[in-house]
């Protein structure tokens, strides 16, 4: 069966994107780190989706999604010639007819409603929207589908063993065991802390003041060696009034390496992410100084 491509579904903007993807790889880094955010969840685009009018949804999400392919490539070390298909394949199941998800339509069933609603990707976001329990914003959900096809291409080059839901209606459920997209999630997230970490210790080498190229010391005083901030001040000898604002410094930096190394510029976002992490943080911290001890 030949593979439909979305210029088939009418939408013209969608084949640019696909014939830009060639010279957009080639830059990816740059790509990967523009401020084309999600956009906050727009229930009349949604629901002219949800019709059938895709035009309005792809003018809000057609770069973000491309971005957030381009980046998870990256950083999954998938070879970023294949992000093309794998944005392809995320269009195609937001364009297919599917079930809700089981936790839907657990729900769904004591209302009376439609339980087995089938409806494109906007169709299917909007019923959950709906019913009574908690939802998540659209960007969220969206970026949860990119998760999934992402997973599965690594699944497919043979990255980790999985379990598949055979159902060919249900293109959104999670089709990989729980414990295997939260390892691969968990890797993301150390491998952000180690670039995070490697870049500040970089960055602070580098600096033109001594406050600056105290940065990456503060931190790693404070995470790794667990000191206070009277003792960091005692062997920095520096005043604690002024530890505390070049700890500041430190942590608005790291942060703000953070966004560009995860492409996550909301902090409440960049916040999910790094949660409970204060291990893998240390660890990260732990790596950067050994391979550069004499910083």
């Amino acid at each position: 069966m030949a593979r439909l491509h979305p210029i088939d579904l009418g939408n013209a903007k969608l084949e640019k994107k696909s014939k830009k993807s060639a010279d957009l790889l080639s830059d990816a880094t740059d790509f990967a780190r523009r401020t084309d955010a999600f956009p906050e969840t727009r229930s009349d685009v949604l629901r002219a989706a949800r019709e059938g009018e895709w035009q309005a949804f792809f003018d809000e999400y057609l770069t973000p999604c491309w971005r957030e392919i381009v980046i998870r490539c990256r950083l999954n070390r998938i070879p970023l010639e294949n992000a093309d298909d794998l944005f392809q394949e995320l269009t195609m199941r937001l364009l297919q007819q599917g079930r809700l998800g089981k936790y839907v339509r657990d729900r769904l069933q004591p209302t009376g409603e439609d339980s087995e609603f089938r409806g494109n990707a906007a169709a299917r976001y909007l019923v959950a929207k709906s019913c009574p329990a908690e939802s998540p914003r659209f960007r969220t959900y969206l970026k949860g589908i990119i998760r999934n096809v992402i997973l599965e291409s690594l699944v497919d080059r043979g990255h980790q063993p999985v379990s598949l839901d055979q159902s060919p209606g249900d293109v959104l459920e999670p089709r990989i065991d729980e414990s295997i997209g939260g390892s691969l999630d968990r890797q993301w997230t150390i491998e952000c802390l180690d670039t995070a970490a490697a870049q500040l210790l970089t960055e602070s080498i580098g600096a033109t003041t001594k406050g600056k190229r105290r940065m990456f010391d503060l931190i790693y005083l404070e995470t790794v060696q667990g000191l206070s901030q009277i003792d960091i001040a005692r062997q920095l000898q520096l005043d604690p009034s002024t530890v505390s604002d070049l700890k500041r410094i430190a942590r608005t930096r790291l942060v703000g390496i953070l966004r560009e190394v995860t492409g996550v510029a909301e902090l409440n976002e960049l916040r999910d992410i790094v949660a409970g992490s204060a291990e893998a943080l240390r660890a990260s911290f732990q790596r950067a100084r050994q391979q550069h001890p004499t910083a």
